[in-house]
């Protein structure tokens, strides 16, 4: 019997908010933000803070707090080991690429949607696409961060 009342239904819910598609050669993780696409940015760039959303982060060590198109260091992973990155792109308020101890690894790109409202996106290459469910949780993570201290709306 398909519909009796005694087998037990399974309801799976879908974030409609949410994003996945392939950009050859990577695989992308999406989610709309309620904040500027300013403070989403601010806190990608910010080297300082970067353990603060990423999982797999522990502590960095940058030649330069704020990223720029020839930023490089090294990352503590949560493991206790140190691995050397290099950005490899980067658009000013947009977009930036990395390799992670010379491999190719995540992009990360911010699209803003209006005042208060954005785009961020993961990639990651297609071979290591279960990396990309770390991805998704530091995306949650500065969904939180940068949703939390937007301006409060007018009480009247």
């Amino acid at each position: 019997m398909l519909n009796s009342p005694s087998r037990q239904q399974t309801t799976v819910r879908l974030e409609m908010y949410a994003l996945l598609r392939l950009v050859f050669p990577y695989l992308e993780a999406g989610l709309l933000i309620s904040a500027p696409s300013q403070a989403v940015w601010n806190l990608l760039v910010d080297t300082s803070r970067w353990a603060e959303w990423g999982p797999s982060i522990r502590g960095v060590e940058c030649s330069d707090r704020l990223l720029t198109p020839l930023s490089s260091g090294r990352i503590k992973t949560v493991f206790g080991f140190s691995v050397p990155f290099a950005v490899t792109h980067f658009e000013q308020g947009k977009a930036w690429s990395w390799r992670v101890f010379g491999v190719p690894a995540t992009t990360h790109s911010v699209e803003s949607l209006g005042k208060n409202r954005c785009r961020l996106r993961f990639g990651v290459p297609i071979p290591a696409f279960p990396y990309l469910f770390i991805c998704l949780i530091a995306i949650r993570r500065i969904a939180r961060l940068t949703e939390a201290f937007r301006a409060p709306a007018s009480v009247s």
